[in-house]
């Protein structure tokens, strides 16, 4: 509805980043992740109980509702729609996608070390998204595959949102990973990385 009130409807899926390239998208995300697919399963082991529901409920739903929510929507409306400041504009949004991943701790300590995680993952999908022309396939795409990797392989903290220390050096490897893809993207397009507002509100 609030979409309807700001744009036309036939800028929405524009805005949104919906109409941006999809193969583009997960390709940039399968590449990056695909350090989680290479050690986890030398490091763990396949999860016998994991099904298409499963897949369903863990990985697409969350993979596309959040980012959808969070990152097009949410994050969408502060810094494409009021030109808010990039750090500015995240802050809500990740807020709301840490409180929503609160529930996996399973004490006050774990919980935060969800929310901390996932609030950064925020920042990082955010960036994401904008780094790549607010192509939201890309954020959906390693928001997916990331779940994926974390239900597929049982390894030591990837049944939390928060991880164990070998998931998490993954994780970072994977991002890490990402964020050269990114930079090296707009630098052989002779872009800047950061060609916008950060801290303007």
């Amino acid at each position: 509805m609030i979409l309807l009130i700001v744009l036309k409807p036939k800028d929405i899926c524009s805005f949104l980043g919906l109409d941006s390239n999809l193969l583009k998208g997960f390709l940039v995300a399968i590449v990056s992740v695909l350090p989680l697919y290479i050690v986890f399963p030398l490091i763990g082991s396949i999860n016998q109980d994991y099904s298409v529901s499963l897949f369903i409920r863990r990985c697409v739903c969350p993979g596309f509702f959040e980012e959808f929510l969070c990152r097009a929507f949410m994050f969408g409306l502060f810094f494409r729609y009021a030109k808010v400041g990039f750090f500015w504009a995240t802050i809500l949004p990740a807020i709301g996608f840490g409180i929503m991943h609160i529930y996996q701790g399973h004490d006050i300590l774990s919980s935060l070390a969800a929310f901390g995680v996932t609030f950064l993952g925020a920042l990082y999908f955010s960036w994401m998204y904008v780094a790549w022309n607010y192509n939201l396939w890309v954020p959906i795409g390693l928001h997916l595959l990331m779940n994926t990797a974390w239900g597929i392989f049982n390894v030591t903290g990837t049944e939390v949102a928060a991880g164990g220390l070998i998931s998490n050096i993954m994780r970072i490897v994977s991002i890490t990973l990402a964020i050269t893809i990114t930079v090296y993207y707009h630098r052989k397009k002779g872009e800047k990385v950061f060609d916008y507002p950060v801290f303007s509100f």
